[in-house]
C-alpha cells in the first residue's frame, strides 16, 4: 500500500514539473523574439495574442508584409513594453481610412513608404528600430504619394511649419520618433531622402547617428536635445536637391541654385543642445549645411573636414 502511494505521489509531482515547464515554455515563447508576416495590410492584430496581458509580454517584434494606419494603431499600443522593432522587410501602404493617431483637422494617416508624422511618438520602451528598406521620407507629405511613376523626382512638400525647440506637439510636422527616451538604436534605410523636423526630438538615449548618403534635407530640430548623442556622420548628399524639389530646396530667386543653407525657417538647429556632441564627420563632395546646425552644442568637438565651431555654411 506505501508502494503504491508513493508511486502515486510520484506521478503527481511529474504531472506538476511537466504543467509547470509547459507553462514556462508558454511564458518564454511570448517573450522571445516575435515574427509576423503579413499578406493583407490591417491584419497584424489577429497575428499576435489575443490577451493584453499577453501582447505586453512582447519585447521584440519582427514584421515582415504590408502596413497600414491600423497595423500601426496596434504597434502603438505595444507603447509600453515593445523594446526592438524591426520593420526592414515591412512597407508602409496608404491608407486614407484609419487614423494612427489624432482626430479630425490633426488625424494622421499612413501613405507610402513614408514614416508619417507621431508615427511611433512617445513609445518609450523602444530601444531599437530598424526602418523599412524602401521609406524614402521620415515625416507625412502633402500630397498622398509624391513620387512620379520613375520614382525619380519628389513633387509636393512635407507637412510642417514654423518650429521651435520647447515643444514637439504644437505644430503639425514630423516628431516621428519625439520622446522616445530609451532609443538607442536606429537604422535608417539607404532610399531615405528626407528627415522632417524634430523627428528624434527628445530621444535622449540615442549615442550616435549615422545619416545615409542619398538623404538630401533635414527639418529643423530634427535632433533636438538628444543629450547623449555624441557621433555623427553627416552624408555628401544633403542639401543636393537632386531628387527633392521642395521650394526651400531650389529656389528660383537663387537661379535654381541650392538654398538649403539659407535662413528658411524650414530647416536648421538640427543638432540643438546636442551637448555631448563631440565627433561629426561631414562626408566628401559635401556643400552645404543647414543653419545653426550645431547651434547649442559644445564647442571643442572634432569635426572631420571642417575647423569651424558653427558649420553652417558653404564648405
Amino acid at each position: 500500500m506505501k508502494n503504491n502511494n508513493k508511486k502515486y505521489t510520484t506521478m503527481k509531482l511529474k504531472h506538476f514539473y511537466v504543467s509547470v515547464c509547459m507553462v514556462l515554455v508558454s511564458i518564454l515563447s511570448i517573450n522571445a523574439q516575435t515574427s509576423v508576416t503579413l499578406t493583407q495590410a490591417g491584419t497584424l492584430s489577429s497575428k499576435l495574442p489575443a490577451s493584453e496581458a499577453d501582447r505586453a509580454k512582447i519585447n521584440e517584434l519582427i514584421i515582415n508584409g504590408p502596413l497600414n494606419g491600423a497595423d500601426i494603431l496596434t504597434i502603438r499600443a505595444l507603447a509600453g513594453t515593445l523594446k526592438i522593432l524591426n520593420l526592414k522587410e515591412a512597407n508602409i501602404v496608404e491608407d486614407k481610412v484609419t487614423s494612427y493617431r489624432g482626430t479630425g483637422s490633426t488625424a494622421n494617416y499612413t501613405q507610402n513608404d513614408v514614416i508619417g508624422d507621431y508615427m511611433f511618438y512617445g513609445m518609450t520602451a523602444l530601444t531599437k528600430v530598424v526602418l523599412p528598406k524602401t521609406v524614402w521620407s521620415i515625416g507625412t507629405w502633402s500630397k498622398d504619394n509624391p513620387w512620379n511613376e520613375e520614382k525619380t523626382q519628389v513633387s509636393g512638400d512635407p507637412k510642417k511649419s514654423d518650429a521651435s525647440s520647447d515643444d514637439d506637439t504644437q505644430y503639425p510636422g514630423c516628431s516621428s520618433f519625439a520622446r522616445c527616451v530609451n532609443l538607442q538604436e536606429i537604422e535608417l534605410p539607404s532610399t531615405l531622402l528626407w528627415i522632417g523636423p524634430k523627428a528624434f526630438s527628445y530621444c535622449i538615449k540615442l549615442t550616435s547617428i549615422s545619416i545615409p548618403e542619398g538623404v538630401e534635407a533635414m527639418g529643423s530640430y530634427t535632433f533636438n536635445k538628444c543629450q547623449e548623442l555624441a557621433t555623427v556622420s553627416i552624408p555628401s548628399s544633403l542639401g543636393t536637391a537632386k531628387k527633392l524639389t521642395l521650394y526651400n530646396l531650389r529656389d528660383e530667386h537663387f537661379n535654381n541654385d541650392n538654398n538649403y543653407n539659407g535662413s528658411s525657417s524650414s530647416f536648421g538647429f538640427t543638432f540643438w543642445e546636442c551637448t555631448k556632441l563631440t565627433n561629426v564627420t561631414l562626408n566628401d563632395g559635401i556643400r552645404r549645411l543647414a543653419p545653426n546646425m550645431f547651434y547649442g552644442c559644445i564647442y571643442n568637438h572634432r569635426t572631420t573636414k571642417t575647423n569651424q565651431k558653427y558649420p553652417s555654411v558653404n564648405l
